[in-house]
């Protein structure tokens, strides 16, 4: 069970969410987050990034998150409703967010879009929540 996580962060009613290889599975959203990710933040390092272009870049980052957060709010009503490709390309945007913002953050602690980031991604998950809490209630509340 352990070594399965390692690969994929998904329960087996949720292996479609990831691509096979070899008997192993891959969660298709983080193939795309996690290289990018590291491909951005070694990108960063290399080449030097001023402070001007760190400011107008604070707001873009909640850009290039949003597509992931709202293809996993989405993802969790209608779960086959997007592509592994999809998923993958979302994840590589996020990827590319958190990997500007991590820059940003190790710059200039807490900056304003990293702050934009979670929030908008407390938002997605409070969201989620109380929509799956309230159809759990109504369709209880219908039962009895």
């Amino acid at each position: 069970m352990w070594g399965l996580f390692l690969f994929s962060h998904h329960r087996e009613a949720e292996l479609h969410r990831c691509y096979a290889v070899k008997g192993k599975y891959f969660c298709a959203r983080c193939t795309g987050l996690y290289p990018v990710l590291a491909l951005a933040l070694m990108v960063q390092f290399v080449f030097y990034v001023s402070h001007e272009e760190m400011l107008v870049e604070r707001y873009v980052v909640l850009g290039l998150s949003l597509p992931a957060i709202v293809d996993w709010m989405w993802g969790q009503f209608w779960p086959h409703a997007f592509t592994n490709g999809w998923r993958t390309w979302t994840g590589g945007l996020m990827g590319l967010a958190l990997g500007r913002t991590l820059y940003i953050h190790m710059k200039e602690p807490f900056p304003m879009g990293l702050r934009w980031q979670l929030l908008a991604s407390l938002i997605a998950v409070f969201l989620v929540l109380l929509l799956k809490w309230a159809g759990v209630a109504r369709s209880s509340h219908e039962k009895s």
